[in-house]
């Protein structure tokens, strides 16, 4: 790819690389590989809803070649208000995807979708976060997902429906999460034993590395 081309990365902490090196954060590694600009566009904690919002300012500006669309992970979340809806609703995300691909096709850039990666569930405790509960129970009560198969299941809505709008917007689409099936999570997703840390979401420099050698193929075919 021409030096002179300029990608966005525009998601949230699975594109900002929380928890990795900036070095090895795989929009940097995708950098190197192509050799071109890439831009790191991702918001720790943000939601589709969200990332619309700042899309001018964090993207549309820098007049991109490519945008790198990669939301869902907070939006599947479920609120603990009792409403058991999720944070950002399946429709809702459907309508906030679709109109940043609109947004991203109208300045002539190219959008690509990629799902986010499988969580590490962890123990359910008591439930209710407490009682040995670890990993994403540990922050997100089990009792809310216990009749939707778990937290990946309802995850997987969110990744469905993105590879559903590649299809429908003929958008070359990575399955980050389909990928994630044949490889060990535990192994690419910060976790008690390869970090100390009780994260079970967020992906390690493995995990940055899986991401971009992946990315790189899918832009690759597009060039």
């Amino acid at each position: 790819m021409s030096r002179s081309k300029t990608i966005v990365a525009f998601g949230d902490s699975l594109t900002f690389g929380y928890g990795v090196k900036e070095e090895n954060k795989w929009t940097n590694i995708l950098a190197k590989s192509l050799g071109c600009r890439v831009i790191n566009s991702g918001v720790c904690g943000n939601t589709s809803s969200e990332g619309l919002v700042r899309i001018e300012e964090d993207v549309l500006k820098y007049k991109p070649d490519y945008v790198i669309i990669n939301f869902g992970m907070n939006d599947h979340f479920i609120k603990t208000d009792g409403s058991k809806e999720a944070k950002v609703s399946l429709e809702q995300f459907e309508e906030n995807i679709e109109k940043i691909i609109f947004l991203t096709k109208q300045i002539n850039a190219v959008p690509v979708l990629v799902t986010p990666n499988k969580i590490i569930e962890g123990n359910i405790g008591d439930e209710n976060c407490g009682g040995g509960a670890t990993y994403y129970y540990r922050r997100h009560p089990y009792y809310l997902y216990k009749n939707i198969g778990g937290a990946n299941a309802q995850l997987k809505k969110y990744c469905s429906k993105i590879v559903e709008l590649g299809l429908k917007h003929c958008i070359a689409t990575l399955d980050i999460n389909k990928l994630c099936e044949s490889k060990s999570l535990y192994s690419i997703i910060i976790n008690l034993t390869n970090s100390n840390e009780d994260d079970g979401v967020h992906i390690n420099e493995l995990g940055a590395k899986f991401y971009s050698e992946n990315i790189y193929k899918t832009l690759k075919n597009l060039l």
